[in-house]
């Protein structure tokens, strides 16, 4: 059934803010990950957490090495200043976790952040769907790219490093390709087949169960119908 309206708490109906909402008659039960799991949320920390661990130390030590900064201060501003523009104006306000009236996120992925953009039901166009391609490489490609540089400038200056240090580099730079590794093949088997992001470029959800789901979600529906989509 879908959620209840609610202009207070659930404006858009969305079942994933409907305290009362009938789970366990609903045809998507255990097909999806369609309310908060504080589980889910830990997981996730779990695997993304390695990644910019290993990321910023690298290159923290890349600016130590080889006083240059600015590696460090433009993957710092990607951060700060097109996360919340990109992950949440591009893709976060489409999703259902997004929809409620609450002013900060709390979704599958993590809590308290701040929403910086209105919840839109309708899906991702091919701008925005490009956008997130774009915008994904870089936050993986830039880091791996930078230690890379990092492997190649110290190699090139054996008298000034020496071979500990380069073995160090190389096996800096082979953890965090392993850790985003890692990350992706997880996010990919146990997230993506399950998340109500449907129109994110990643998503593997069913045909079926994303309509069942529409079907469950009139204003989705709705939005989505107008871009074209049809329901199976």
């Amino acid at each position: 059934m879908a959620g209840k309206l609610d202009s207070k708490n659930n404006p858009n109906g969305l079942c994933a803010w409907d305290e009362n909402s009938p789970c366990g008659e609903c045809f998507d039960k255990n097909l999806l990950f369609c309310k908060v799991d504080t589980r889910l949320q830990k997981a996730f920390l779990i695997l993304f957490a390695p990644c910019m661990a290993v990321t910023f130390f690298g290159l923290i030590l890349m600016g130590i090495m080889t006083g240059h900064w600015w590696m460090l201060i433009l993957y710092g501003a990607f951060f700060m200043v097109l996360f919340p523009a990109i992950e949440f104006g591009v893709l976060c306000r489409h999703c259902p976790f997004y929809g409620n009236r609450s002013k900060m996120l709390t979704c599958i992925a993590g809590s308290g952040i701040p929403k910086t953009y209105r919840y839109n039901p309708r899906p991702l166009n091919r701008w925005e769907r490009l956008t997130m391609y774009c915008y994904y490489t870089f936050m993986i490609g830039f880091p791996i790219f930078t230690l890379g540089y990092g492997v190649y400038h110290v190699a090139a200056n054996p008298d000034l490093y020496g071979r500990v240090a380069l073995l160090a580099i190389a096996g800096l730079e082979g953890v965090l390709i392993l850790a985003f590794i890692a990350f992706n093949y997880c996010l990919n088997v146990y997230v993506c087949r399950k998340c109500v992001n449907f129109s994110c470029p990643w998503n593997k959800v069913e045909k079926v169960i994303v309509d069942e789901y529409l079907r469950q979600n009139p204003v989705m529906r709705e939005a989505w119908e107008k871009t074209g989509y049809k329901l199976s």
